[in-house]
């Protein structure tokens, strides 16, 4: 097999996944060729040229148009290295939209042979409030052969999208494992960022700073507790986006909530050491990575009912607990995190449930071989 992927950018997470999958794709005499659309793009506060990229890979000509949030990356010679390569199975990601992926599936899809989307979006996802638009989607996804979801959610929106019956793999979003893991003990060299955290109940949420992903509401649901109990904890958010300043001034003063700017995964993975609670409490999240990077350190998670993976992500014995809608009040969650702090048993019970789940479903080895099974069959 010969196997294409074209993407938007490098991302951390990617490039693990794509470096994995490399490897193992050569052990059984198959090629890999990655085509970035892009290096970088706005907003994206990690640096490309520090990634591993332990996998064959080109970021091709282009330039980026911006319009509405969305970057519209404009690719040359694309057609040409496609044709170089001669790929069995070619899988788009990034977007639909992207106009390399428009182009090929518009006017050279034979040049991909078996096409396959990755597709993220899911039953949830916002609806774009131009007809054109929505009915450009069902065009473009209704000429791929095949589609690639991480979840229950996504393969819904596929179905929706696709005149009669699609044919859908699950391929689900992976982690660096290398990065994110139990740290072996006494392992922690504390750093400026974490030195402030001892002694309290420590519940990070790292995302975007943005609305859609309910950090006001966290922030306001935090401060309903009465005094003498919240200051039993410390509230970690770490990230940056548009609403960093709203934030920074509704925390001020406040001596248990921290505001921490973008950190790199290795920072992130040392601050993990020493938090006892993820929480992740969006209204509108396709398919989040960071609760799954959580798990993989060891920690137990709360997170929103709104995100895309909640299904696959929280066990059904633990969904009453650590699932919340974050439209209504659900200051409860920090009490059941004290209680799982008082009961040693119900806390490790919890986060090795959620262990064991998201090992089984993400470990990144398993879900390349998989994947290379998946096509193989094809």
């Amino acid at each position: 097999m010969r196997v294409l992927i074209i993407s938007n950018i490098p991302t951390p997470y990617r490039c693990a996944f794509f470096s994995e999958l490399s490897s193992n794709l050569k052990d059984q005499g198959h090629e890999l060729l990655v085509l970035f659309c892009a290096k970088i793009e706005k907003n994206r506060d990690w640096d490309p040229n520090k990634f591993k990229y332990d996998f064959t890979f080109e970021v091709l000509p282009n330039f980026t148009l911006t319009l509405f949030n969305t970057h519209f990356h404009f690719n040359s010679q694309f057609v040409k290295k496609i044709k170089s390569f001669n790929p069995t199975h070619s899988i788009l990601a990034g977007s639909w939209n992207l106009p390399t992926n428009m182009i090929l599936l518009g006017f050279f899809r034979n040049i991909l042979s078996t096409s396959f989307f990755w597709s993220e979006s899911h039953v949830y996802s916002t609806r774009s409030k131009f007809l054109l638009v929505n009915y450009l989607r069902k065009f473009f996804y209704n000429r791929f052969d095949f589609f690639l979801v991480p979840n229950n959610l996504s393969k819904e929106f596929v179905r929706l999208n696709v005149s009669g019956e699609s044919k859908v793999f699950y391929l689900p979003n992976t982690v660096d494992q290398n990065v994110f893991k139990i740290p072996v003990k006494d392992s922690l060299v504390l750093n400026e960022h974490i030195k402030f955290l001892n002694n309290k109940i420590n519940v990070v949420q790292v995302s975007q700073l943005e609305l859609r992903k309910g950090l006001l509401e966290l922030i306001d649901n935090f401060l309903r507790l009465p005094v003498d109990f919240r200051n039993n904890f410390n509230l970690i958010l770490v990230g940056n986006g548009p609403i960093k300043n709203i934030i920074r001034k509704k925390i001020e003063g406040i001596h248990n909530i921290f505001l921490i700017e973008y950190l790199p995964q290795h920072k992130i993975a040392e601050l993990y050491k020493v938090c006892h609670f993820f929480v992740l409490s969006s209204f509108k999240d396709p398919n989040p990575l960071s609760p799954i990077e959580a798990v993989f350190s060891g920690k137990t998670i709360f997170v929103s009912k709104y995100l895309g993976n909640v299904e696959e992500l929280i066990p059904q014995g633990l969904k009453s607990q650590h699932v919340f809608d974050p439209s209504i009040d659900f200051s409860n969650i920090f009490y059941n995190m004290s209680n799982l702090i008082q009961n040693n048993e119900d806390f490790k019970n919890a986060q090795t449930e959620l262990y064991n789940n998201v090992s089984k479903n993400w470990d990144i080895t398993n879900v390349c071989n998989n994947l290379i099974s998946d096509l193989s069959k094809i």
